[in-house]
Formats: C-alpha cells, structure tokens, sequence
C-alpha cells in the first residue's frame, strides 16, 4: 500500500495537462516557510507526477493511496493546510464546466466531474468497515462524434479505450484507502458485471471486481485477458514498475524543486519544465522497454536531498539523450487513418501540448498504435516507423493493418 499525505491525484485528468502545476505548488512553498519544501507538498508532487506519467505505459496499472481523516473529514494537503477534500472535488466540477463553457465538446468532461462529485462525497462518508465500488468509461460515443484526436487532447487513452475501476474502504481509524485499477476496451458488459457485484452485499476487493469485469468480457469472445488486456501478464502494475525506477524519479523531483527556486520569467520558466519532464518521460519509456536501466543496484538509494553529485550528472545526461533522442523521430500530429503533421526538433517539442507529447513518447507513431491485436486475437507489436502486413504470430496467416 502507498500511503501518502498529499492531495491524492484522480486518474481522469479534469484539464489538460499543466507541465508547471507542480514547480508552482513548491515554489509557494519555498517562498512561504522557512524550512522550505514540506514533505507533503513533496509527496503530492511526486503522486501527481507519476500518475501522469504511468497512464502512458503499456501495462494495466493499479495505485493504492490512504487518505487521512481529520476532524471527521477526509483531507488533502494544499498549500501549508489540509483542506476538506470535498472542496477540491467541487474545485474540479467548477473547472470542468469552465472548459464545457468554452468548448461545447468538453461537456462530457463537466458530466464526468459530476460524477467525481458525487462518488467522492459517498467515499468521505464512508464509515468503518464500509466500501463503496465505482467505475468510470472511456466516453466512445464521444469519440465517435468527435475523433480520436480531440479524445487524445483531452488527456483520454483512444488506443486503449481505458477506463478505471475505483474501489474506497474505509479503515477501523477512519482513514480511507482508496484504489483505482485501469481497464482496457472500457467493454459495456464488462462493467455491467462490476456494478452488479459493487451493489451486493458482500464485501469486495479489487481482485475480484477485475476478475468480474475480464469474465464478462471472456464469455463473448473467448479471449483471455487482465484488466481488458489480451497482453497483459496476471497481476501486472505499471505503478509498480515505475517505482523500481527511484533514482529516475528522486532526480525527476530534484530538478523540478532546483527549477523552482530559479528566477525564470514565465516562458523560460514553462521551456525548462518542460524540456526536463519530457526527458525523464522519455527516460522512463526507454527504461521500461529494456533499452536502458538504473544506474543504481538494488543495494543502494538515491538520497533525495543529498545525491551523489556523479549519479546526479549520469541521470541528466540520461534524460538529456533521451529528449534529443525523442525530439528527432519529431511529434505525429494526427494518428493512423487520415493526414498528419510533424513537429521536429526542440522547438516543435516546446510548441505541442503536454498530451501530444506524451501521446507521442509513450504511444505510436505516423502509422498509428505500436501495439494491437490481430483478427484472431493474437497480439502484435512493430517496430517505430514501420508496417507490418501480417500477424508475427507463429502459425497464424491472418493479414494486419493500421488500426
């Protein structure tokens, strides 16, 4: 279980990624108390950071967060206080029906807040020994009317049609451990099964709901999976899998708390954000498919605040190589299925939104998804910036295309 006392992050994202958000929270910080950066505003950033960041892995994911009671509220941490945490489900639904405001094809999102609205306050009354399931839906209706890209721009996963499943218990001291568990296809049977098994009386864990969900899918189509995923090895958790990664993530909060401190105008301040998260973005793609690994042995830590000067040079030329690396295959624009733009080089990085980047590290390529099925079920991965016309599975002669 990850416990932490900071503002627990939603995997839905409410607006479009921020890549500043979180140099913001420690510079208040910094300029608000004396000893400087506290260790909840650390941890928030931390949370907020990776749960960005691990929503690009090719692997179904599960996070576990405790939220702490005070005064018989459930809490978060915001600037130097903890805030009821319904106020920050009302700050999200405000925000959401902004973006409604100014972008009638956002008002899914405003509908979705609602809906965070609603569940999370049924989760802060929750009492001892009480649960409370839920789930939420890739919006493919919304697709449907408005194509992959805008999804995409609105922080959602088209290639995966992810969508989560939420399950919040409440603890003997009142605190709350809330855990929320990706699924692929976002199938409508699959959560039907969900819903059935959450609004019985007995009591469930995540395991269970997810076995509910893949089941219902199975009894159509035949094809195992995990968490909606053909791929997908049992257990799997990207969540986990980036937390072996510690030197990468203790540096990734480092640089972001020296940047903090800098006096950078506002354009310079967002281009160094930037430019280093993107990098540790890419880092961590390149470490996760086995192109490159830790410079430190299971033995050893890397100190958040007194790293060793020469690990600290091996991680910047490390994420470095990877932004250059990154920046010269370029951005795809618009994916598979109708005309698409690049955008080369640093400054064609620096002018695409956060989303498009991370789309473009952690997802395909001009041609479409790295990844995908085969009409028999079998899956298929190809290499960056090629086709493949046939199934690489032995023994299967089904033709493929980009889909």
């Amino acid at each position: 279980m990850h416990e932490t006392l900071a503002e627990q992050p939603t995997a839905e994202k409410l607006k479009s990624y921020d890549p500043v958000a979180s140099v913001r929270r420690l510079r208040f910080d910094i300029e608000q108390f004396e000893d400087g950066i506290q260790p909840e505003t650390r941890g928030q950033v931390c949370d907020e950071e990776l749960s960005y960041l691990v929503e690009g892995v090719k692997k179904a994911s599960r996070t576990r967060f405790l939220l702490k009671r005070q005064n018989e509220a459930i809490v978060y941490f915001h600037e130097g206080t903890w805030r009821n945490y319904s106020g920050l489900l009302l700050t999200g639904l405000e925000a959401a029906q902004a973006e409604a405001e100014e972008d009638h094809r956002r008002a899914f999102l405003a509908d979705r807040a609602n809906e965070d609205w609603v569940n999370g306050n049924l989760m802060c009354g929750l009492k001892p020994s009480e649960q409370h399931a839920w789930y939420s839906s890739y919006e493919h209706d919304r697709e449907a009317e408005y194509g992959a890209a805008f999804m995409q721009s609105c922080g959602r996963q088209p290639d995966r049609k992810m969508g989560f499943i939420y399950l919040a218990s409440c603890q003997e001291d009142g605190q709350v451990l809330l855990e929320s568990q990706t699924v692929d296809l976002s199938d409508a049977d699959g959560f039907a099964a969900v819903e059935r098994l959450a609004s019985s009386d007995q009591a469930v864990d995540m395991d269970t709901l997810v076995a509910a969900y893949d089941t219902a899918i199975y009894e159509k189509d035949g094809v195992e999976r995990y968490a909606g995923r053909a791929d997908a090895e049992r257990q799997e958790n990207a969540w986990d899998d980036i937390q072996r990664h510690r030197d990468l993530i203790e540096y990734h909060l480092n640089t972001l708390e020296a940047i903090a401190k800098r006096d950078l105008t506002p354009p310079a301040l967002e281009a160094a954000v930037k430019k280093h998260t993107y990098g540790v973005w890419a880092a961590f793609k390149k470490r996760i498919e086995g192109e490159a690994s830790s410079h430190i042995s299971g033995g050893q830590v890397y100190m958040s605040h007194l790293a060793d000067p020469h690990l600290h040079h091996l991680l910047e030329q490390e994420t470095q190589a990877a932004f250059n690396d990154f920046a010269q295959k370029g951005i795809v624009m618009v994916g598979c299925g109708g005309g698409f733009s690049m955008m080369m080089g640093e400054a064609g990085i620096m002018q695409a939104s956060g989303a498009e980047v991370h789309s473009s590290i952690f997802g395909g390529d001009k041609h479409g998804k790295l990844t995908f099925t085969c009409p028999n079920g079998h899956h298929n991965r190809r290499p960056y910036g090629k086709l493949l016309t046939a199934c690489q599975h032995k023994g299967c002669k089904a033709k493929v295309a980009c889909k």
